[in-house]
């Protein structure tokens, strides 16, 4: 059993694209373990966040913790934005 404060991030944080860090952008998965996996895939990857766009599962939902084998601890999770709201920052959406 573990406690661990959950970081209040906006979208806003996420800040203007740089040429050297790339984001990803998660739409709509219900699944917690695809989600889990997918964060663990970031973390390893070098991913500088992970933005949940509205209808995706809880990020610190039980079972997601346990697939991303801590890795949602180790990169910035923005829930609750837009793909725009992406690409209103300048990233390149693929």
């Amino acid at each position: 059993m573990a406690i661990a404060l959950k970081r209040e991030v906006d979208i806003a944080d996420l800040g203007s694209a740089k040429k050297s860090e790339w984001i990803v952008v998660v739409d709509k998965i219900s699944d917690p373990g695809n989600l889990g996996t997918i964060l663990r895939s970031a973390e390893a990857a070098g991913a500088s966040a992970v933005v949940l766009t509205s209808g995706t599962v809880d990020a610190f939902s039980p079972k997601v913790v346990r697939a991303s084998a801590g890795a949602l601890f180790n990169v910035p999770i923005y829930e609750g934005a837009t793909i725009e709201q992406v690409a209103d920052l300048g990233f390149a959406l693929w």
